[in-house]
C-alpha cells in the first residue's frame, strides 16, 4: 500500500479559530471523519502529524486542527494523505526514521501494584521504574511481557522471546512485523474501509 491510495485532504484555506490554527479543506474519498476525529496526514518532508478533523455547520469542508502547529505547515492547493488515528499510531513507527529498533530479547521486569489494589488478587498497575515512590508494592518479573505495536502478538521469554525495542521508548514490534513492514517502511498491514 502507497500513501497515494489513502484518502486525499486537499487544503483550501487557513484559518485561527480560538487562538488554534486550522487548515479547512475537502477529501477525496471522503473517509469516516465526525467532530473531533483524531487522524494524521502525511507531509513530505515532515512525515505523519497527528491533529484532530472536525465537520465544519454547513459545509461540505472539514477543518484539520494540527496537535503541534509547529511541527507541520500545510499549503493552500496542495493534498496529503489522510490516515486514521488507529493505523495513523501504527503507520507513524514505521514511517519515522528517528525510530532505532534493535533486536532483543524480551526479559520480565519487576510490576507495580498499587496500594488499593488486590481484593480479588494481585492487580498489576505498570513497570516498577515507572512508579516509583507511590504507595504499593514491587512484584519482581512480574511484567511478563510485551505487545507488538503493530499485530499486538505477545512478545515474552517462553512464548516468542525475541522482537525490536525501539531505543527512543519501550515500544516492541514482533519479528515479523519488523521483517515484513518496518525495515522496508510498509504500510501494507494497514485496511482501508
Amino acid at each position: 500500500m502507497t500513501l497515494d491510495q489513502f484518502p486525499q485532504f486537499r487544503v483550501a484555506d487557513t484559518t485561527v479559530e480560538d487562538g488554534i490554527v486550522c487548515y479547512v479543506g475537502t477529501f477525496e474519498p471522503t473517509p469516516k471523519v465526525s467532530e473531533s476525529w483524531m487522524g494524521y496526514l502525511f507531509t513530505k518532508d515532515r512525515g505523519l502529524a497527528r491533529g484532530r478533523f472536525a465537520c465544519r455547520p454547513n459545509s461540505t469542508t472539514i477543518a484539520f486542527s494540527p496537535w503541534d502547529a509547529a511541527q507541520m505547515e500545510l499549503r493552500i492547493g496542495e493534498s496529503y494523505a489522510y490516515i486514521e488515528g488507529y493505523w495513523g499510531e501504527k503507520a507513524a513507527l514505521v514511517l519515522d526514521h528517528a525510530h532505532r529498533w534493535e533486536r532483543k530479547e524480551f526479559q520480565p521486569q519487576d510490576a507495580f501494584e498499587p496500594e488499593w489494589s488486590g481484593r480479588n488478587g494481585p492487580k498489576i498497575w505498570g513497570k516498577a521504574a515507572e512508579h516509583v515512590g507511590e504507595p504499593g508494592r514491587i512484584i519482581p518479573a512480574a511484567w511478563d511481557h510485551a505487545h507488538c505495536a503493530i499485530c499486538w502478538a505477545k512478545i515474552a521469554q517462553y512464548e516468542q522471546p525475541y522482537g525490536y525495542r525501539s531505543s527512543d521508548d519501550d515500544t516492541w514490534v514482533c519479528e515479523r512485523c519488523y521483517t515484513q513492514y518496518v525495515e522496508p517502511r510498509s504500510l501494507a498491514f494497514i485496511r482501508l474501509a
